[in-house]
């Protein structure tokens, strides 16, 4: 308890300009992304300072990366995250699932809703994680996974 406590007091003064600006209802779903990423990209940071959450979660599409490689889970964490704040939004439709397509060199992460609606859609230029859908292990296999939240 106390290093969450102090984790959390020193992104909170890290990111002032950010926690400042975001109404405080998107502060646990903010320290949740920060807990796993450790900070806020460029774009990121610019569009909670404007606090434009819907642009906070676009940006957030490409947060999946881990040792060089793009993650399903990441990109599942960021939907359940995006839904944090998107619970908070008018007009917010929950993200129900993450589709993974494309190919293992080059996976395709679409967030939709449960009547398929498409919220966010990102192509990574870094291949799959090994240890994601390892049924297809090789870089030319066509992937379909779905990925319920």
């Amino acid at each position: 308890i106390a290093f969450s406590d102090k984790y959390v007091k020193e992104k909170k003064a890290a990111n002032r300009e950010v926690f400042s600006a975001v109404d405080e209802k998107h502060h646990i779903a903010l320290m949740s992304y920060l807990w796993n990423t450790g900070v806020f990209g460029p774009r990121q940071k610019e569009a909670l300072e404007e606090n434009d959450m819907e642009e906070f979660i676009s940006e957030m599409r490409d947060a999946i990366h881990i040792q060089g490689n793009s993650s399903s889970g990441l990109s599942m964490r960021r939907a359940k995250e995006a839904n944090m704040i998107g619970e908070n939004l008018d007009d917010w439709t929950p993200i129900h699932k993450v589709v993974v397509s494309g190919t293992r060199a080059s996976p395709t992460f679409e967030w939709q809703t449960e009547s398929g609606e498409i919220v966010e859609t990102y192509t990574s230029d870094r291949s799959l994680h090994s240890g994601n859908i390892p049924t297809k292990p090789n870089q030319t296999d066509t992937l379909d996974e779905e990925i319920i939240l």
